[in-house]
């Protein structure tokens, strides 16, 4: 499914983000041998079922659904129900200082936490 180079990077990304993936109890990345992928698996731990799978199809993919979770964290520990983008300006600095050392690992994925940022621009 992925080119060698595609492979490599997406473990890069997955290397960088194993420590919010071993904390976070929602979520498993595991290698299909079958699709020769990896695919995430979400967890329900209330119901302590799979909720569902998603093939990872790029780096750039799973970089930017980590950074959102991380944010979503941050709303979530704040009783908060709007977009990362509308975070007030605490919430915006704690957010920043989590994915620090991943966008530290991570630079050329930085635009994604600006796209996340910032508010979407309205259809026309």
């Amino acid at each position: 499914m992925y080119t060698n180079q595609e492979k490599r990077e997406i473990e890069r990304v997955l290397t960088a983000f194993k420590p919010y993936i071993e904390q976070a109890d929602y979520v498993e990345i595991v290698w299909s041998n079958k699709k020769q992928c990896y695919v995430a698996l979400f967890i329900d731990t209330t119901r302590d079922t799979f909720e569902g799978a998603d093939a990872i199809l790029s780096a750039e993919e799973i970089s930017e659904r980590f950074y959102t979770e991380i944010g979503n964290d941050v709303l979530l520990e704040n009783d908060r129900e709007y977009q990362i983008w509308e975070m007030s300006p605490l919430e915006r600095e704690e957010f920043l200082r989590r994915i620090q050392p991943y966008d530290a690992q991570l630079p050329e994925y930085h635009f994604l936490v600006e796209q996340l940022l910032s508010q979407p621009s309205q259809a026309e």
